[in-house]
């Protein structure tokens, strides 16, 4: 029964959302990112159950765990959120700048998540936003490898052990691979679409020179057309000219016959 509702709860909402044509390129980034981010976290929190129960590790896991659920499930179900605010970057890069120093920083192999966290501030983030938090994320790395350089006071309350596990490598090159085969199956999706647009425009720009060259042969004959009735006008203007003319001299020259034999009879 619980995994009946997990799969309908998570699985099939983010399936279906990134098979949706209607959601947008942005939203998809978004829900492959965080979804990535849930399950590699969770997995995280098996191990720390399994390996061995620490308050810390299993707090921090916890935390970053239902930041990225809330967020996948949130944007799931919602087709409108392309984005998410700043602030979850921050909050993202303190937990894992904790976890980080948790495990022994470059010593250890938690170093691939603030490659992760690179790749996916670049694909969420736009500008202002990502410069800031990119900034934000440096400085933290730059501060936590002080830390454990130095071991002060926050390296000793945070550090747990130097990690040997490759866990973190072999999800973050699946993750790598992951994006570049999404984005290789959307690339070729906008191509073929694309493509269909190219042929569609191509089809549209001979129908266009086609009715250009219709219009332009209906102008030609409305041309001769009205040049003939031009024509026709003319010649039946003089023509009735020439009638109206012969009348006038009909009428005078009936006139001048008539004039002398009524002023005879007057």
């Amino acid at each position: 029964m619980f995994q009946r509702i997990k799969h309908y709860i998570l699985l099939k909402p983010i399936l279906q959302a990134l098979e949706d044509h209607d959601r947008s390129l942005e939203s998809k980034i978004l829900l492959l990112v965080f979804g990535l981010g849930f399950a590699r976290t969770s997995i995280g929190i098996v191990q720390d159950f399994i390996q061995g129960f620490h308050a810390t590790e299993v707090l921090v896991d916890s935390l970053i765990t239902a930041v990225f659920g809330s967020l996948l499930i949130t944007i799931a179900r919602s087709k409108k959120i392309n984005t998410v605010h700043a602030l979850i970057g921050v909050l993202l890069v303190i937990l894992l700048t904790i976890n980080f120093i948790q495990f022994g920083g470059t010593r250890g192999a938690t170093d691939f998540n603030f490659l992760i966290a690179m790749i996916a501030f670049v694909l969420i983030f736009k500008r202002t936003v990502l410069y800031l938090n990119l900034t934000f994320l440096f400085s933290m790395i730059l501060f936590s490898i002080y830390s454990i350089s130095n071991e002060n006071a926050v390296h000793k309350f945070f550090f747990i052990h130097n990690s040997t596990s490759s866990d973190t490598f072999i999800f973050s090159l699946f993750a790598v691979i992951l994006f570049a085969i999404y984005f290789k199956r959307f690339l070729m999706e906008e191509i073929t679409k694309l493509t269909s647009l190219n042929l569609l425009l191509n089809q549209s720009a001979e129908q266009s020179i086609f009715k250009k060259k219709e219009y332009e042969h209906n102008c030609d004959t409305l041309r001769e057309i009205n040049q003939k009735l031009e024509e026709k006008i003319r010649n039946k203007t003089f023509e009735i000219q020439k009638k109206n003319e012969a009348i006038e001299q009909y009428i005078y020259h009936n006139i001048e016959l008539t004039y002398e034999p009524i002023n005879n009879l007057l």
